[in-house]
């Protein structure tokens, strides 16, 4: 597990290519560590910042298991009975992606 406090996200991020990020988590010994249950909502396309999450979490101590929500489905998804979590039944993080205008069109055009 990390525990350096100096862990630094740009540098970790930006230090790699997209792909060399792609190919470290698929070769990535995230097996023998503990997991991390993600579930992604959004209205947005962000899924392109999977590896980059699978990464990190890897540079913390921790697997990322990413599950996703269905596309602008935010509020179904997140009161459905069927709900979208992980195989063990466990969600430890549930991160919402929106779009300013989809949650408040006044916040967002009801400026003078």
């Amino acid at each position: 597990m990390h525990t350096n406090n100096t862990f630094d996200f740009r540098t970790a991020v930006t230090s790699l290519s997209y792909a060399e990020i792609q190919a470290l988590v698929q070769t990535s010994v995230s097996d023998a560590l503990p997991g991390l249950n993600l579930l992604v909502l959004r209205n947005i396309v962000i899924e392109p910042i999977e590896p980059y999450w699978q990464y990190l979490a890897c540079r913390m101590g921790f697997a990322a298991n990413v599950r996703w929500g269905n596309y602008d489905n935010i509020v179904q998804d997140s009161m459905t009975d069927q709900s979208f979590v992980s195989e063990n039944g466990a969600t430890d993080c549930v991160i919402v992606f929106a779009g300013l205008d989809t949650i408040s069109p006044m916040l967002s055009r009801g400026f003078a």
